[in-house]
């Protein structure tokens, strides 16, 4: 009777291990696709629809900070995190001076839809599963943003059309007119 007691606790305990190798599964492959996504040849940068020159400004800029390190509450130029690279490239490029954080951002500019965006426009996403806003990007056109992602990844761009940035997106705001 112990041992058939010991052989069925023995029976749940892999059986936990079997359910925890199969959520690492998953969460490696959702990490993969994530990578392949990001390894696409982003489509060529569109021109700013409205042919301003500060909107092209804005995305050179926003361009020109790839690569750099993230550094949590980092306004540049060396490194940034993501509210302190949209802070900088529109204090530099346009002398407009936004907000420090990225929901405080939120509410800067005027609401656009995700299907009427502009490069420079600001896209705004819930990455922490806890509500609200948490993180901010620049829309560089052609369906990418560029943005201080992770101090593992830096400054990045990403396509915006990806199921992750789908998911989180909350909203988008024109600063520029």
């Amino acid at each position: 009777m112990e041992k058939q007691k010991e052989i069925e606790k023995q029976k749940e305990i892999e059986r936990q291990k079997e359910i925890e190798r199969q959520k690492e599964i998953e969460k490696q492959k959702e990490i993969e696709k994530q990578k392949e996504e990001q390894k696409k040849p982003a489509p060529a940068p569109a021109p700013s629809v409205n042919n301003s020159p500060t909107a092209d400004k804005i995305v050179q800029s926003a361009n020109a900070q790839l690569g750099k390190s993230y550094v949590f509450g980092a306004t540049g130029p060396n490194a940034f995190d993501c509210s302190g690279l949209v802070y900088y490239v529109y204090k530099n490029q346009a002398g407009i001076t936004l907000n420090r954080n990225s929901s405080a951002q939120a509410s800067n500019g005027y609401a656009v839809s995700r299907n009427s965006l502009k490069p420079g426009d600001l896209l705004f996403f819930n990455s922490n599963g806890r509500g609200g806003i948490s993180h901010v990007g620049i829309y560089v056109g052609g369906g990418m943003m560029v943005h201080a992602s992770t101090p593992s990844r830096g400054v990045v761009k990403d396509n915006i059309n990806s199921n992750y940035y789908i998911k989180s997106f909350v909203t988008a705001r024109r600063i520029l007119n």
